[in-house]
């Protein structure tokens, strides 16, 4: 437990550390930056549920998933 403690402070150290310095030495503004990264994540999440959707298509074709009917009722 308290090897995993370690790490884990280890690693939100150093990820603070290198937000930190990426925001002292970048050449954009902080709006700038903030706009940059707004628009990359878009793109990443607009490209990932493309994907998804692709995957999504083509396991339903090879599989022919289909809903199952309802059972029928006789009255």
């Amino acid at each position: 437990m308290k090897r995993t403690m370690g790490f884990a402070l280890g690693l939100f150290f150093g990820a603070l550390v290198g937000v930190t310095l990426v925001l002292l030495f970048t050449p954009q503004s902080g709006g700038e930056l903030q706009q940059t990264i707004r628009k990359r994540l878009q793109g990443i999440l607009e490209e990932a549920r493309r994907a998804g959707s692709a995957r999504r298509a083509e396991i339903a074709a090879r599989y022919s998933i289909t809903q199952p009917s309802p059972p029928e009722t006789t009255e």
